[in-house]
């Protein structure tokens, strides 16, 4: 009996249809169990894809136990995905499907099984068949992986049981990743009716990943009954960067005025400066006409070029240019607007002054920055700051100064060309402040290309130290004898 079932398990790969077809028929007529056991025998030992597709088509058209069983078992260590898509079939059709499920919740425990494959075909069957395997996994299993995946399946079911056992699962279960998968599957499920569960959730949560996923779920539904859970939550500066900025992110869609102050106090307080920024889009998304004041403030005193950058583009957007002189010349100097600045002429110097001494040490090292703020604003300087000579005084050429000082107003730093000393009346400690001017105003080499230095009288009484200085760092040094 046995050698004419494998005489005729071999003809099933026959390149023959009508031998085929003759052997699937005999094959029906006989014993279906000792078939099937013939058949599993057979596909163990086959190693050409094609002979066990055959084999899996003979299995599909018996209707017994023993054929699920091992079309069940074929499938899950079957690697070609031709073979493996027509045991899913044979598997998705067969009659008893509380059998298969019963089959698969026994094979999850087998050890070296692959219960992903076995899940994927849990999702086969009807879900009345597997919701009390899936149940149980969920409230019994030990393994995370084991209950996540059945919350997954569980998420497709339109019934509201099924939601709360996920619900449940929710608030009680110990894994985080099994909690992160339940606030999707409680929102896939209820829609905006998710809103109380998920909040509630979040009030007790103490992990930052499974806020974030809850945050996630409630990005779907920014409901005005999600502003005061939120805004208490978002004060709590213990928590993650990533979930205070998800928060910022919900309150942001709703369009809720009240939020605006705890905005305020985010931007003005000490929290990171990428939370700080978050919170300033979100106020410009705001467009809300009374945060004007604050925003004008902020291009005064804030050290982040960022932050008052971003306060001069909503200010843009609200059409409230300042008219104001000083909060125009704050406003294009966070603006980076250095040609406009030019017009404010030596009024703007100690506005400039202010901003450079307070921008925040770390983002003037930042190259870009450091390139934008220190360098832009160093060449506003030296087209804006006039120098003041004393010493000499009457007709003298616009591009040179005279025993040169800091307390009259005679010339721009940057026309300078040369410099002359008189030696018996000029102050030597003047004469290095005027070089400190130089050198951080022009820079060392404009100096040494383009300034020339004449000393009227002895060079000695300026003291050697200071007349090494001067032949280092300048063009030409010239003595001229009295």
């Amino acid at each position: 009996m046995r050698k004419k079932i494998r005489k005729l398990i071999r003809r099933l790969s026959s390149i023959f249809p009508k031998r085929r077809k003759s052997a699937e028929r005999q094959l029906m007529e006989l014993d279906e169990d000792t078939v099937a056991a013939q058949l599993a025998r057979a596909i163990n030992f086959d190693t050409e894809p094609m002979d066990r597709a055959w084999i899996a088509q003979m299995l599909s058209q018996m209707k017994n136990r023993k054929a699920a069983d091992v079309l069940i078992d074929f499938h899950l260590e079957e690697y070609d995905s031709y073979v493996s898509f027509i045991t899913l079939e044979a598997i998705r059709d067969f009659p008893d499907q509380e059998y298969v499920a019963k089959t698969l919740d026994e094979r999850i425990d087998k050890p070296g099984s692959d219960f992903f494959k076995i899940f994927a075909l849990f999702a086969t069957l009807s879900t009345e068949v597997v919701f009390e395997v899936l149940k149980n996994r969920l409230v019994n299993d030990k393994r995370p992986a084991i209950r996540r995946e059945s919350i997954r399946l569980l998420s497709r079911m339109e019934s509201r049981t099924a939601a709360d056992i996920v619900i449940n699962s929710l608030n009680t279960d110990k894994n985080k990743d099994v909690r992160c998968a339940a606030s999707v599957a409680v929102r896939k499920m209820l829609g905006k009716q998710s809103l109380p569960f998920l909040l509630e959730a979040l009030h007790v949560e103490s992990s930052d990943t499974v806020r974030v996923a809850l945050l996630e779920a409630l990005v779907y539904y920014p409901d005005s009954q999600v502003i005061g859970p939120l805004s208490r939550l978002l004060e709590n500066k213990f928590l993650g960067f990533k979930v205070r900025k998800l928060i910022i992110k919900i309150l942001t869609y709703t369009k809720d005025k009240t939020i605006i102050p705890i905005l305020y106090r985010i931007i003005s307080g000490n929290d990171h400066v990428d939370l700080r920024a978050i919170a300033i889009f979100a106020l410009g998304k705001m467009f809300d006409a009374s945060t004007i004041p604050f925003l004008l403030n902020l291009i005064r005193t804030e050290p982040q070029f960022l932050l008052r950058f971003e306060a001069v583009q909503i200010l843009r957007k609200l059409d409230a240019i300042p008219g104001d002189r000083i909060d125009k010349i704050y406003f294009h100097i966070a603006a980076e607007e250095w040609t406009e600045i030019l017009r404010f002429g030596f009024n703007a110097v100690s506005y400039l002054k202010q901003i450079l001494a307070i921008t925040d040490q770390a983002e003037r090292d930042f190259p870009r920055i450091k390139k934008s703020i220190d360098f832009s604003i160093a060449e506003i300087l030296r087209s804006v700051i006039r120098v003041r000579f004393g010493g000499k005084t009457g007709k003298l050429n616009p591009a040179e100064a005279h025993n040169p000082d800091v307390k009259d107003l005679n010339l721009p730093m940057v026309n300078l060309n040369k410099a002359i000393l008189y030696a018996d009346d000029c102050d030597p400690k003047l004469v290095e402040r005027f070089i400190t001017y130089a050198v951080n105003l022009i820079g060392e080499k404009i100096i040494k290309k383009k300034i020339k230095i004449s000393i009227i009288g002895d060079p000695y009484k300026l003291g050697g130290n200071l007349f090494n200085m001067l032949q280092t760092l300048f063009m030409e040094v010239r003595v001229v004898p009295v």
